[in-house]
């Protein structure tokens, strides 16, 4: 439930999905989708093999982990923006958007919390706490999984309204400014 909870609160990736499925349409969704599930698992193994240690020990490593999400956000919104010369960015496919919802993930200072800070609250006992923590990582994986594909697969509708160059600019330029206003939340964000 608390998986859920988290996953249903509108984020960056919520966002970022949507306005991809939207603008690029399923195919890249789902792609992002992919690539946002690697991320979090290796977040989820990061934090199992002993990085929570790390992470609570040293404030700035969190820092520097959102700062490196916060410039990521913006040239993903430099990188959307429309050009000048009248035609729009060339669509940037699947494999661009594995990879950026993978990166998104791995800079992800909020994601890296959630497996370094709340997920071994639901560890219980001392024993098999690695086995624990993957079953507690793979659960989470699968329904911030189920939460995003069920995003792209509403986003990824109004893709076809989207075949105007006109709309697809005025799209990319929504997306472009909505990351912009991610990296200004995420940077004016406490803790």
């Amino acid at each position: 439930m608390t998986a859920l909870a988290l996953e249903l609160t509108p984020g960056v990736n919520m966002t970022w999905l949507a306005l991809l499925s939207a603008a690029e349409g399923r195919r890249a969704g789902l792609a992002a989708v992919a690539g946002i599930a690697i991320g979090l698992s290796l977040l989820g193994l990061v934090a199992g093999v002993g990085a929570s240690t790390l992470l609570t020990g040293h404030s700035w490593v969190l820092a520097v982990l959102r700062g490196a999400g916060i410039a990521y956000l913006l040239w993903m919104a430099w990188d959307a923006w429309p050009r000048g010369d009248g035609g729009v960015p060339v669509r940037a496919g699947v494999a661009a958007g594995f990879r950026r919802g993978l990166l998104m993930n791995m800079l992800n200072a909020k994601s890296a919390l959630v497996f370094v800070t709340l997920l071994p609250g639901f560890v219980h006992g001392a024993a098999a706490v690695r086995s624990q923590l993957a079953a507690l990582t793979i659960a989470y994986v699968v329904i911030a999984t189920t939460v995003h594909l069920g995003i792209v697969a509403l986003a990824g509708g109004a893709h076809a309204l989207l075949a105007d160059a006109r709309r697809v600019r005025r799209v990319r330029t929504l997306f472009a400014l909505a990351l912009v206003v991610l990296a200004i939340m995420l940077a004016l964000r406490r803790g």
